[in-house]
Protein backbone atom coordinates (compact mmCIF):
# COMPACT_ATOMS: atom_id res chain seq x y z
CA UNK A 1 0.00 0.00 0.00
CA UNK A 2 1.41 3.40 -0.86
CA UNK A 3 1.77 5.39 2.43
CA UNK A 4 0.62 8.91 0.59
CA UNK A 5 -2.98 7.20 -0.05
CA UNK A 6 -4.11 7.29 3.35
CA UNK A 7 -6.22 9.96 4.71
CA UNK A 8 -5.23 8.81 8.30
CA UNK A 9 -1.80 10.35 7.79
CA UNK A 10 -2.64 13.63 6.17
CA UNK A 11 -5.70 14.07 9.07
CA UNK A 12 -2.83 13.66 11.81
CA UNK A 13 -0.84 15.69 9.67
CA UNK A 14 -3.58 18.47 9.66
CA UNK A 15 -3.17 18.78 13.71
CA UNK A 16 0.10 20.91 13.24
CA UNK A 17 -1.82 23.60 11.11
CA UNK A 18 -4.78 23.37 12.94
CA UNK A 19 -3.13 24.04 16.16
CA UNK A 20 -0.83 27.06 15.03
CA UNK A 21 -4.10 28.40 13.83
CA UNK A 22 -6.09 28.07 16.76
CA UNK A 23 -7.70 30.59 18.05
CA UNK A 24 -9.40 30.67 22.21
CA UNK A 25 -11.27 33.60 21.71
CA UNK A 26 -13.94 30.95 20.24
CA UNK A 27 -14.83 29.73 23.55
CA UNK A 28 -15.99 33.10 25.04
CA UNK A 29 -19.49 31.94 24.12
CA UNK A 30 -19.39 28.86 25.97
CA UNK A 31 -17.12 30.96 29.02
CA UNK A 32 -20.64 33.57 29.21
CA UNK A 33 -23.36 30.95 29.61
CA UNK A 34 -20.96 28.50 32.12
CA UNK A 35 -19.65 31.41 34.06
CA UNK A 36 -22.02 30.99 36.86
CA UNK A 37 -21.48 27.31 37.30
CA UNK A 38 -20.03 25.24 39.49
CA UNK A 39 -19.44 22.23 38.10
CA UNK A 40 -18.37 21.46 34.84
CA UNK A 41 -19.68 18.16 32.88
CA UNK A 42 -17.93 16.78 29.93
CA UNK A 43 -19.80 14.03 27.60
CA UNK A 44 -18.93 12.30 24.93
CA UNK A 45 -18.15 8.94 23.26
CA UNK A 46 -14.49 7.32 22.15
CA UNK A 47 -11.75 9.37 21.56
CA UNK A 48 -13.91 12.79 22.19
CA UNK A 49 -14.27 11.56 26.08
CA UNK A 50 -10.72 9.77 26.72
CA UNK A 51 -8.41 12.81 25.55
CA UNK A 52 -10.24 16.12 25.20
CA UNK A 53 -12.15 15.25 28.33
CA UNK A 54 -9.44 13.53 30.39
CA UNK A 55 -6.67 16.52 29.62
CA UNK A 56 -8.64 19.16 31.30
CA UNK A 57 -10.22 16.95 34.10
CA UNK A 58 -6.65 16.18 35.25
CA UNK A 59 -5.20 19.26 34.51
CA UNK A 60 -8.07 21.06 36.79
CA UNK A 61 -7.54 18.96 40.34
CA UNK A 62 -6.47 21.72 43.12
CA UNK A 63 -6.40 24.21 40.66
CA UNK A 64 -10.04 25.53 39.87
CA UNK A 65 -12.78 26.15 42.15
CA UNK A 66 -15.17 24.30 39.84
CA UNK A 67 -14.98 20.72 39.62
CA UNK A 68 -14.70 19.24 36.46
CA UNK A 69 -15.46 15.74 34.63
CA UNK A 70 -16.02 13.35 31.91
CA UNK A 71 -18.90 10.56 31.53
CA UNK A 72 -20.23 9.00 28.66
CA UNK A 73 -23.62 9.43 27.52
CA UNK A 74 -25.23 6.24 29.17
CA UNK A 75 -23.51 7.18 32.48
CA UNK A 76 -24.92 10.59 32.84
CA UNK A 77 -28.30 10.00 31.93
CA UNK A 78 -28.81 7.70 34.56
CA UNK A 79 -27.59 10.65 36.68
CA UNK A 80 -29.33 13.03 35.24
CA UNK A 81 -32.47 10.69 35.78
CA UNK A 82 -31.70 9.83 39.21
CA UNK A 83 -34.32 12.30 41.35
CA UNK A 84 -32.35 12.55 44.09
CA UNK A 85 -29.42 14.54 42.11
CA UNK A 86 -29.41 18.04 41.99
CA UNK A 87 -28.31 20.23 39.00
CA UNK A 88 -28.40 23.48 39.80
CA UNK A 89 -24.88 25.60 38.66
CA UNK A 90 -23.85 22.63 36.63
CA UNK A 91 -23.20 23.15 32.94
CA UNK A 92 -22.57 20.37 30.54
CA UNK A 93 -20.58 20.10 27.43
CA UNK A 94 -21.85 17.89 24.79
CA UNK A 95 -18.69 16.52 22.41
CA UNK A 96 -20.23 14.51 19.26
CA UNK A 97 -17.95 14.83 15.82
CA UNK A 98 -21.35 14.10 13.90
CA UNK A 99 -23.67 15.52 16.03
CA UNK A 100 -25.48 12.24 15.80
CA UNK A 101 -24.14 10.39 18.53
CA UNK A 102 -27.51 8.38 20.51
CA UNK A 103 -26.31 8.17 23.82
CA UNK A 104 -25.34 12.19 23.82
CA UNK A 105 -28.87 13.05 21.79
CA UNK A 106 -30.71 11.03 24.49
CA UNK A 107 -28.73 13.15 27.23
CA UNK A 108 -29.49 16.78 24.70
CA UNK A 109 -32.93 15.55 24.98
CA UNK A 110 -33.35 14.93 28.59
CA UNK A 111 -32.00 18.42 29.29
CA UNK A 112 -34.33 20.17 27.05
CA UNK A 113 -37.15 18.18 28.59
CA UNK A 114 -36.08 19.62 31.89
CA UNK A 115 -35.74 22.94 30.92
CA UNK A 116 -31.67 23.10 32.08
CA UNK A 117 -30.50 25.81 29.70
CA UNK A 118 -26.46 25.43 30.95
CA UNK A 119 -25.53 23.35 28.20
CA UNK A 120 -23.88 23.35 24.81
CA UNK A 121 -22.60 21.25 21.73
CA UNK A 122 -19.23 20.90 20.16
CA UNK A 123 -19.12 19.42 16.81
CA UNK A 124 -17.29 19.31 13.18
CA UNK A 125 -20.75 19.04 11.27
CA UNK A 126 -22.47 22.73 11.61
CA UNK A 127 -26.33 22.47 11.90
CA UNK A 128 -26.19 18.54 13.03
CA UNK A 129 -29.12 16.92 15.07
CA UNK A 130 -26.83 18.19 18.26
CA UNK A 131 -26.55 21.53 17.31
CA UNK A 132 -29.71 22.07 16.80
CA UNK A 133 -31.14 20.84 20.02
CA UNK A 134 -28.39 22.67 22.21
CA UNK A 135 -29.03 26.99 23.60
CA UNK A 136 -25.17 27.10 22.20
CA UNK A 137 -23.06 25.09 19.60
CA UNK A 138 -19.22 25.60 18.94
CA UNK A 139 -18.02 24.17 15.11
CA UNK A 140 -14.78 22.70 15.33
CA UNK A 141 -12.42 23.93 12.22
CA UNK A 142 -10.74 20.67 11.91
CA UNK A 143 -13.34 19.31 8.84
CA UNK A 144 -14.48 15.97 8.51
CA UNK A 145 -11.86 13.40 9.20
CA UNK A 146 -10.92 11.22 6.36
CA UNK A 147 -9.88 7.77 8.38
CA UNK A 148 -11.75 5.92 10.60
CA UNK A 149 -9.59 7.02 14.00
CA UNK A 150 -10.09 9.99 14.97
CA UNK A 151 -7.08 12.66 15.40
CA UNK A 152 -6.95 16.37 14.50
CA UNK A 153 -10.47 16.38 15.88
CA UNK A 154 -9.21 15.31 18.51
CA UNK A 155 -6.48 17.81 19.03
CA UNK A 156 -9.04 20.79 18.56
CA UNK A 157 -11.77 19.57 20.67
CA UNK A 158 -9.19 19.06 23.80
CA UNK A 159 -7.58 22.40 22.83
CA UNK A 160 -11.75 24.21 23.15
CA UNK A 161 -11.69 22.65 26.79
CA UNK A 162 -8.71 24.11 27.83
CA UNK A 163 -9.09 26.84 26.55
CA UNK A 164 -13.11 27.32 28.32
CA UNK A 165 -11.14 26.08 31.39
CA UNK A 166 -8.35 28.75 31.00
CA UNK A 167 -11.21 31.50 30.51
CA UNK A 168 -13.73 30.59 33.22
CA UNK A 169 -10.31 30.48 35.79
CA UNK A 170 -9.35 33.57 34.72
CA UNK A 171 -5.91 32.56 33.31
CA UNK A 172 -4.38 33.84 30.55
CA UNK A 173 -4.98 32.40 26.99
CA UNK A 174 -3.18 30.53 25.06
CA UNK A 175 -1.05 32.82 22.87
CA UNK A 176 0.13 32.53 18.89
CA UNK A 177 3.58 31.98 20.31
CA UNK A 178 3.04 28.88 22.68
CA UNK A 179 0.45 27.69 19.55
CA UNK A 180 2.98 28.12 17.08
CA UNK A 181 5.45 26.71 19.39
CA UNK A 182 3.48 23.31 20.03
CA UNK A 183 2.62 23.39 16.11
CA UNK A 184 6.28 22.85 15.70
CA UNK A 185 6.98 20.38 18.22
CA UNK A 186 3.96 17.90 17.15
CA UNK A 187 5.84 18.25 13.33
CA UNK A 188 9.09 17.22 14.81
CA UNK A 189 7.99 14.18 16.63
CA UNK A 190 5.62 13.21 13.99
CA UNK A 191 8.67 13.33 11.41
CA UNK A 192 10.74 11.10 13.89
CA UNK A 193 12.50 8.58 12.40
CA UNK A 194 11.47 5.40 14.76
CA UNK A 195 13.92 2.97 15.58
CA UNK A 196 13.35 -0.82 13.82
CA UNK A 197 13.26 -2.73 16.91
CA UNK A 198 10.53 -0.82 18.60
CA UNK A 199 8.56 -1.28 15.49
CA UNK A 200 9.08 -5.29 15.11
CA UNK A 201 8.41 -5.00 18.77
CA UNK A 202 4.71 -3.75 18.22
CA UNK A 203 4.94 -6.10 15.01
CA UNK A 204 5.12 -9.06 16.80
CA UNK A 205 3.41 -7.44 20.35
CA UNK A 206 0.93 -10.38 21.51
CA UNK A 207 -0.43 -7.67 23.62
CA UNK A 208 0.41 -4.11 23.70
CA UNK A 209 -0.43 -1.86 27.47
CA UNK A 210 -0.91 1.73 27.37
CA UNK A 211 0.71 3.22 30.73
CA UNK A 212 0.33 6.36 31.93
CA UNK A 213 -1.62 9.12 33.78
CA UNK A 214 -5.09 9.82 33.81
CA UNK A 215 -4.89 13.03 31.54
CA UNK A 216 -6.00 10.89 28.40
CA UNK A 217 -2.72 10.56 26.14
CA UNK A 218 -2.37 6.59 27.28
CA UNK A 219 -6.15 5.56 27.03
CA UNK A 220 -6.36 7.32 23.82
CA UNK A 221 -3.25 5.51 22.28
CA UNK A 222 -4.79 2.28 23.57
CA UNK A 223 -8.05 2.94 21.16
CA UNK A 224 -5.73 3.86 18.36
CA UNK A 225 -3.91 0.40 18.81
CA UNK A 226 -7.25 -1.59 18.59
CA UNK A 227 -8.03 0.75 15.12
CA UNK A 228 -4.25 1.40 13.76
CA UNK A 229 -2.77 -2.27 14.79
CA UNK A 230 -5.85 -4.15 15.37
CA UNK A 231 -3.84 -5.58 18.38
CA UNK A 232 -5.21 -6.45 22.19
CA UNK A 233 -4.49 -3.56 23.67
CA UNK A 234 -4.90 -2.32 27.29
CA UNK A 235 -4.83 1.03 29.00
CA UNK A 236 -3.04 0.79 32.75
CA UNK A 237 -3.32 4.31 34.55
CA UNK A 238 -0.68 5.71 36.59
CA UNK A 239 1.59 2.71 38.21
CA UNK A 240 -1.12 0.11 37.88
CA UNK A 241 1.72 -2.09 35.62
CA UNK A 242 3.44 -2.51 39.17
CA UNK A 243 0.45 -3.49 41.29
CA UNK A 244 -0.52 -7.02 39.89
CA UNK A 245 -1.00 -6.55 36.19
CA UNK A 246 2.47 -8.11 35.67
CA UNK A 247 1.21 -11.60 36.80
CA UNK A 248 -0.23 -12.05 33.10
CA UNK A 249 2.64 -10.07 31.42
CA UNK A 250 4.73 -12.24 28.94
CA UNK A 251 8.31 -11.67 26.56
CA UNK A 252 5.79 -11.66 23.38
CA UNK A 253 4.31 -8.37 25.15
CA UNK A 254 4.67 -4.60 25.19
CA UNK A 255 4.29 -1.99 27.29
CA UNK A 256 4.27 1.95 26.02
CA UNK A 257 5.13 4.17 29.17
CA UNK A 258 3.57 7.70 28.28
CA UNK A 259 4.98 10.26 29.59
CA UNK A 260 7.52 10.62 32.62
CA UNK A 261 8.73 7.63 34.55
CA UNK A 262 11.76 8.28 35.97
CA UNK A 263 11.01 7.33 39.77
CA UNK A 264 9.83 4.26 38.95
CA UNK A 265 12.48 3.06 36.30
CA UNK A 266 14.60 0.80 38.21
CA UNK A 267 11.34 -0.88 39.80
CA UNK A 268 10.17 -1.17 36.11
CA UNK A 269 13.53 -2.80 34.95
CA UNK A 270 13.34 -5.53 38.10
CA UNK A 271 9.79 -6.35 38.33
CA UNK A 272 8.55 -5.70 34.85
CA UNK A 273 11.26 -6.15 32.27
CA UNK A 274 13.28 -8.61 34.12
CA UNK A 275 10.25 -10.26 35.48
CA UNK A 276 8.14 -11.02 32.90
CA UNK A 277 10.45 -10.44 29.96
CA UNK A 278 7.77 -7.76 28.48
CA UNK A 279 9.13 -5.33 26.19
CA UNK A 280 9.19 -1.09 27.05
CA UNK A 281 9.23 1.74 24.87
CA UNK A 282 8.93 5.03 26.66
CA UNK A 283 7.31 8.05 25.26
CA UNK A 284 9.26 10.53 27.44
CA UNK A 285 11.66 13.74 27.36
CA UNK A 286 15.32 12.78 26.97
CA UNK A 287 14.38 8.81 25.95
CA UNK A 288 17.48 7.67 23.70
CA UNK A 289 15.84 6.32 20.00
CA UNK A 290 16.31 2.56 20.84
CA UNK A 291 14.05 3.16 24.16
CA UNK A 292 11.42 5.18 22.22
CA UNK A 293 10.40 8.56 21.03
CA UNK A 294 11.94 11.76 22.59
CA UNK A 295 9.15 14.75 22.47
CA UNK A 296 10.97 18.24 22.78
CA UNK A 297 10.43 20.36 26.25
CA UNK A 298 6.81 21.95 26.81
CA UNK A 299 5.17 22.91 29.34
CA UNK A 300 3.32 20.58 31.38
CA UNK A 301 0.01 21.75 30.20
CA UNK A 302 0.76 21.28 26.62
CA UNK A 303 3.43 18.58 26.98
CA UNK A 304 0.67 15.55 26.81
CA UNK A 305 -0.01 17.10 23.12
CA UNK A 306 3.63 15.98 22.20
CA UNK A 307 3.29 12.46 23.93
CA UNK A 308 -0.14 11.73 21.52
CA UNK A 309 1.99 12.72 18.52
CA UNK A 310 4.53 10.39 19.23
CA UNK A 311 2.44 7.92 19.95
CA UNK A 312 0.71 8.54 16.75
CA UNK A 313 4.45 8.12 15.32
CA UNK A 314 5.15 4.55 16.88
CA UNK A 315 1.83 3.36 15.77
CA UNK A 316 1.88 4.43 11.89
CA UNK A 317 5.36 2.54 11.75
CA UNK A 318 4.01 -0.45 13.65
CA UNK A 319 0.26 -0.37 10.94
CA UNK A 320 2.51 0.23 8.21
CA UNK A 321 4.61 -2.50 8.46
CA UNK A 322 2.18 -5.11 9.35
CA UNK A 323 0.21 -3.62 5.54
CA UNK A 324 -2.78 -2.63 7.05
CA UNK A 325 -5.55 0.00 5.62
CA UNK A 326 -4.94 2.65 7.97
CA UNK A 327 -7.98 4.42 7.01
CA UNK A 328 -10.22 1.35 7.62
CA UNK A 329 -10.66 -0.77 10.28
CA UNK A 330 -12.71 -4.13 9.50
CA UNK A 331 -15.50 -3.66 12.19
CA UNK A 332 -15.29 -0.21 13.81
CA UNK A 333 -17.15 2.68 12.57
CA UNK A 334 -16.76 6.78 12.47
CA UNK A 335 -19.35 6.89 14.12
CA UNK A 336 -19.88 4.35 16.82
CA UNK A 337 -23.73 4.49 18.18
CA UNK A 338 -25.30 6.71 15.45
CA UNK A 339 -28.62 7.56 16.12
CA UNK A 340 -31.68 5.84 13.90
Amino acid sequence: MKTKNFTLLKDMKDSIELIRQFNPARVIPLAELSKDCRRIIICAEGSSRLFPGGLTTHQSLGRTKRHWSALGGRELLDLLENPENSWENCFFLLISNSGRTSELIDVAVHLNQQNHPFWASITVHEDSALDRMAPCSLTLNCGEEGAVAATKSVMEQALVIQSLYRNLEGLAPFSSPRMKELSQGLARIMEAPVNQGLVDSLVKAGKIYMAGRQDGVAAELSLKTLEILRKSAEYLPGTLALHGIEEVMGPEDVIVFCGDYKADRSKIEKHLLKGTGIRAIYLARGISPDQGLSPQVMEADLEPYLILGAGWRLLVAAGLQMGHDLDHPQRARKVGNEME
